[in-house]
C-alpha cells in the first residue's frame, strides 16, 4: 500500500499538481476604480467577487491597481492577514487611485519600503512625459519568512495613452531594478496598458527581469488576452496587457489568466493574472 501511494505521488508530481509548501503564489489585478457610471458594474455590485477571488486562490501576494481609497479601506478590512504598502497619484501615500501591494503576514516581513512617480521628477507628484494621468508606483523589500529569501516588490500602472511615457517608464523601472543590485530577487507586478511586442516595454524586457510567460514551460491556464471591459470588447480584440516580470532566479510552477465570472459578471474589467513561483 505504501508503495502504490508513493507512486500515486510521483505521477501526479509529474503532472504538475503537487505543490512545493516553500512556493508563493502571486496575483497582479487592475480591480477597476469605482465608478458611479459603471452602473451594474460599479464597486459595490462587484467587491464580494473580487475578495472571494483573491481568498479562493489562496495568493501570497497582491499587486493591485486603480485602488480608490474606499476600495483600498475595503481590501484592509477584509484582508487584515495582509501587510499593505502603495502609493496615490494625489499625494504618494492614500490620497486618490492608487498601486497598492498586499502581503501575507504569516510568510512576509516588511522591510524598507517608498514610492515614486513615473516621470522625468519621480520624488514629486507629476505627469510624465506624455501621460494623461499621474502614475504612482510602490515598492517594498521584503523577506520570505520560510526561504528567507529577500525579495524586491514593485507594483506599477504605466499610462493608458502616453506611448513615449510607457516607454520612458519601461526604463525608469529597469533602472530602479538594476538599482538595487544584481542578487535581489524581484516580482513587479502590473497593468503595462501594452503589448509586450508593441516596443514600448523594450526597457524591461532587456533587463533582468523577464515577463513570466517566459520563464514558464508549462501550458498557460486562462485565455491570451487580459483586458475585456466588462465583456463589451470583442474577443478577438482583447489584448494581453497585465503581467508579471520576474528576475530570473525564480522558477515558475504554474501561470494563467484568470477569468473568473459569476452569473455571466466580471469582477474587474480586467481578469487578473497569476503566477506561482518558487
Amino acid at each position: 500500500m505504501k508503495k502504490k501511494f508513493i507512486l500515486f505521488l510521483f505521477l501526479l508530481s509529474l503532472n504538475g499538481f503537487v505543490y512545493s509548501e516553500q512556493s508563493l503564489t502571486i496575483l497582479s489585478f487592475n480591480i477597476r476604480l469605482n465608478l458611479a457610471s459603471d452602473g451594474q458594474n460599479s464597486w459595490a455590485m462587484r467587491k464580494q467577487m473580487v475578495l472571494d477571488l483573491i481568498r479562493f486562490h489562496k495568493v501570497d501576494l497582491v499587486g493591485f491597481q486603480e485602488v480608490l481609497p474606499a476600495q483600498w479601506a475595503d481590501l484592509e478590512t477584509e484582508f487584515f492577514d495582509f501587510h499593505f504598502i502603495g502609493s496615490g497619484r494625489d499625494d504618494g501615500f492614500k490620497k486618490g487611485e492608487a498601486t497598492v501591494l498586499a502581503f501575507r503576514k504569516e510568510r512576509f516581513t516588511i522591510g524598507k519600503s517608498g514610492h515614486f512617480f513615473l516621470s522625468e521628477t519621480p520624488e514629486k507628484v507629476s505627469f510624465g512625459w506624455d501621460a494623461a494621468c499621474i502614475r504612482p508606483t510602490c515598492w517594498s523589500e521584503v523577506q520570505d519568512k520560510l526561504t528567507k529569501k529577500v525579495i524586491l516588490a514593485i507594483d506599477v500602472h504605466f499610462d493608458h495613452q502616453g506611448k513615449m511615457a510607457r516607454k520612458q517608464s519601461s526604463k525608469q523601472i529597469a533602472d530602479f531594478i538594476s538599482s538595487a543590485g544584481k542578487n535581489v530577487s524581484v516580482i513587479l507586478t502590473g497593468d503595462f496598458n501594452t503589448s509586450l511586442a508593441s516596443g514600448e516595454l523594450d526597457g524591461l524586457l532587456q533587463s533582468t527581469v523577464k515577463p513570466s510567460q517566459e520563464l514558464f514551460t508549462g501550458r498557460q491556464y486562462g485565455p491570451t488576452w487580459s483586458f475585456h471591459g466588462f465583456g463589451t470588447v470583442p474577443e478577438a480584440e482583447r489584448p494581453l496587457i497585465d503581467y508579471i516580470f520576474l528576475s530570473v532566479d525564480w522558477k515558475v510552477k504554474r501561470m494563467g489568466v484568470l477569468p473568473d465570472t459569476w452569473n455571466g459578471k466580471w469582477p474587474s474589467d480586467h481578469c487578473p493574472v497569476l503566477v506561482e513561483i518558487e
